[in-house]
């Protein structure tokens, strides 16, 4: 299984220039176009039913130069050492090891690597390989009429159309945010876009982000449950220490499948964040909380 960076670099080279070459690691600086492939979660609905298939998503950049970093490593190998939750898997090696390579090209060549171009798990016609960051997510369809869903998106931003200017900046930032954490692949990047989301609202950048989510929470979703018993049956304490670790101890993978109490955290931050962000936008909070706060 190879783990694959490819950035755009600003060189001039004619010829492939190999940087690092080991047992486990290759940096090579190569002349563009690069052709390479991934695979890809396909769902299906048929006749009311979904289903998950693989398929290969082939990509070919443009004209110019790359610097291609890859890391080789064993899909069958189990954890090497106990990280800040649980054993962590060979991905964390290869990550580290990619980041590190690339860390000191630019650190000592400042200039030399320019935008990301691929970060995952490259395929091969042998070796059709499929590895996700995070667990994956099945669907149902939205079978909305076009006229009644285009209907609803212009409604609600004319709704936010309205807002004063400093709300609807705040609307937007959070957004943003927001958007981060449902793209990013890796499982901390999402968590920390989520808790920046809520830093931006209801926090709004002053007040302590528990104290600001429970009241808010409180205060417009559920006014029948005491703050105390809110705040614990969301977790919203522990999701705070989960991002300090993250940010003062380093932590850069964990492990879903071994570690069900990160995802939990994740799952209840991901449901809290677009709550608080559907009360900013004036929408209704809908019910994705229920099942921790009424359970």
């Amino acid at each position: 299984m190879t783990q694959t960076v490819i950035y755009r670099t600003n060189t001039v080279y004619q010829e492939p220039v190999t940087l690092v070459a080991s047992k486990n690691i290759r940096a090579t600086i190569m002349p563009g176009p690069l052709e390479f492939a991934r695979a890809v979660p396909i769902q299906l609905h048929v006749q009311g039913a979904v289903r998950m298939t693989l398929g290969v998503e082939r990509h070919r950049t443009t004209d110019g130069q790359f610097l291609v970093i890859s890391y080789i490593r064993d899909p069958n190998a189990g954890p090497v050492e106990k990280g800040a939750f649980t054993g962590y898997p060979r991905r964390v090696d290869a990550a580290l090891a990619t980041a590190q390579v690339a860390a000191l090209i630019l650190l000592s060549h400042p200039g030399l690597i320019a935008e990301k171009v691929f970060d995952g798990v490259v395929s091969d016609p042998q070796n059709v390989t499929f590895h996700p960051e995070g667990p994956l997510t099945i669907s149902t369809p939205h079978m909305l009429d076009p006229v009644e869903l285009s209907a609803s998106v212009q409604e609600r931003l004319a709704l936010v159309d309205t807002f004063d200017e400093t709300k609807q900046s705040r609307f937007r930032l959070s957004s943003r945010w927001f958007l981060r954490g449902h793209e990013a692949k890796k499982p901390v990047d999402r968590f920390l876009y989520w808790f920046i989301a809520l830093e931006v609202y209801p926090a709004e950048g002053r007040t302590k982000v528990v104290s600001a989510v429970r009241n808010l929470l409180v205060a417009t979703v559920y006014p029948d449950v005491s703050p105390g018993l809110l705040s614990e049956r969301l977790s919203i304490g522990r999701i705070h220490g989960i991002r300090s670790r993250i940010v003062h101890e380093g932590l850069s993978h964990v492990d879903l499948p071994l570690d069900p109490e990160f995802h939990q955290a994740l799952d209840k931050l991901g449901a809290i964040s677009a709550v608080c962000l559907r009360v900013l936008a004036g929408l209704s909070p809908g019910d994705d909380l229920d099942r921790w706060v009424r359970a």
